[in-house]
């Protein structure tokens, strides 16, 4: 194995690792790392199709970190997301 292909695994380690937090702000700040990771990769490989969803993904972080810790400034949680539950839940809730 050499050190490109290393890099590659590091890369989606990283973006794996990044999901088995429950904090959004640091799922996205691991996120940026493990992207970052893919667009060295994709530079090193020529792989441009991974480089630019890569380098995407990482300016999508930063924009919605950005967002976060300015609604935390302001008050607001621009993380809060309300999801009604799916038809399932609701009919196992009226017959309990």
């Amino acid at each position: 194995m050499d050190l490109i292909e290393i890099i590659g695994f590091v890369a989606g380690a990283v973006v794996l690792i990044s999901f088995l937090f429950k904090e959004i702000l640091l799922i996205r700040s691991i996120n940026i790392v493990g992207s970052l990771g893919f667009v060295v990769y994709a530079v090193l490989v020529g792989a441009w199709s991974v480089l630019a969803l890569n380098a995407a993904l990482a300016v999508l972080q930063v924009v919605y970190i950005t967002k976060h810790l300015m609604g935390k400034k302001s008050g607001k949680n621009c993380d809060c997301v309300i999801i009604p539950p799916c038809a399932s839940c609701a009919v196992e809730k009226e017959t309990e």
